[in-house]
């Protein structure tokens, strides 16, 4: 008898602890669905029930850490960090603990730590899109500090979201970032080419149709801008981004058809009274040969033997090319240069107020 009560409490004590795993993972699994539907409150409490019953599971402290993340607070982000620390020490083999550790020092600007982590991560789950995601937040904060101007960060930056979207092809926020980077590059058929694989797949998401249309905008594509506005609003007939936009396209068709009547203005008094070598350049610019001219044009800069006609042929080069930022940038320096040209402060006006009716979407 004694022997059987033995085994009896034996099996008591196992089918007591084998129902509290199994009830620990059923809070888990509610913690992580209440997630998804974003009711952190019914998910904390879940997250917590499971913490308190002593299992010392790895994945209970991972969902606290992702309930204090989702606050957005610093005071939450080190809760938070404290329970992905914990999760990873319970278990390391725990990718969403580390890529949840990684976010954290991303947020306290801890770029050594957050890749680390991340790249633990990584080697746990090759296809962790999300981790990949935290290595690329590093980059562009790195090239946020420097205001984009050291490339082989932007470079960096730019072939870390890359290797997100090789994951995960439809990770919309590596796709919006890198979009724009390729927009504030004027690459822009790189930005489109990304956008409009994208809309293929998911031809109803607002967002990115929206990102498409402002990339247009800024490659002066007013027809297109307009088309992908019509589309937002249709599936949004009040959306107000969509509407201001298409006023935008259309304004800035106008202005962009006046800088080019005066551009092309500007040539055809040039042939008639230009020097030798402004006749050769409006020549090589009315027929179309705009990069040409602009990389002779550069040669001179670069040798430091520009001079006020340089910048302005440039900035009529650039007009043409499209490139309005360096068309008004030229026409600037033209002016700083003292040069005499009637049509030169008309010019650098209406170049300035049309790149400043562009510039506004990026960074």
């Amino acid at each position: 008898m004694k022997i059987l009560g033995c085994i009896t409490l034996c099996f008591l004590i196992v089918s007591s602890s084998f129902s509290q795993v199994l009830d620990v993972s059923n809070l888990i699994r509610q913690g992580d669905e209440f997630l998804a539907q974003k009711n952190y409150l019914r998910a904390k409490e879940a997250f917590s029930q499971a913490v308190k019953m002593g299992t010392n599971n790895s994945q209970a402290h991972r969902g606290m850490g992702d309930v204090y993340y989702s606050k957005a607070n610093r005071s939450a982000f080190k809760m938070a960090r404290e329970e992905y620390k914990q999760s990873v020490n319970l278990d390391s083999n725990n990718a969403k603990g580390h890529c949840g550790l990684a976010r954290c020092h991303l947020m306290f600007r801890e770029f050594d730590e957050a890749i680390k982590e991340a790249q633990k991560a990584l080697e746990i789950n090759p296809n962790y899109a999300e981790a990949q995601f935290v290595i690329a937040g590093v980059y562009n904060n790195i090239a946020a500090d420097k205001f984009f101007n050291d490339e082989s960060q932007v470079k960096k930056m730019i072939d870390a979201y890359l290797k997100v979207l090789e994951i995960d092809p439809d990770y919309e926020s590596a796709i919006n970032n890198v979009s724009i980077e390729y927009a504030r590059k004027m690459q822009y058929d790189k930005a489109l080419e990304i956008l409009l694989k994208f809309v293929e797949r998911h031809p109803k998401n607002v967002s990115v149709l929206l990102t498409v249309a402002k990339t247009y905008r800024l490659k002066q594509e007013f027809g297109e801008t307009q088309k992908f506005c019509n589309r937002v609003l249709f599936l949004e007939p009040k959306n107000k981004n969509a509407k201001e936009l298409i006023e935008i396209a259309r304004k800035g068709e106008i202005k962009r058809g006046e800088i080019l009547d005066l551009t092309n203005e500007i040539l055809g008094e040039l042939l008639k009274t230009g020097n030798n070598f402004e006749r050769g350049a409006a020549q090589k610019l009315l027929a179309g040969k705009n990069s040409e001219v602009i990389t002779e044009l550069n040669k001179k800069n670069e040798q430091n033997i520009s001079d006020g006609m340089t910048h302005f042929l440039l900035a009529l080069a650039y007009s043409l090319n499209g490139n309005s930022g360096q068309a008004s940038s030229q026409s600037a320096k033209a002016i700083g240069f003292h040069y005499q040209d009637k049509y030169l402060e008309k010019f650098h006006k209406l170049a300035f107020q049309y790149d400043l009716s562009l510039t506004p979407f990026i960074r």
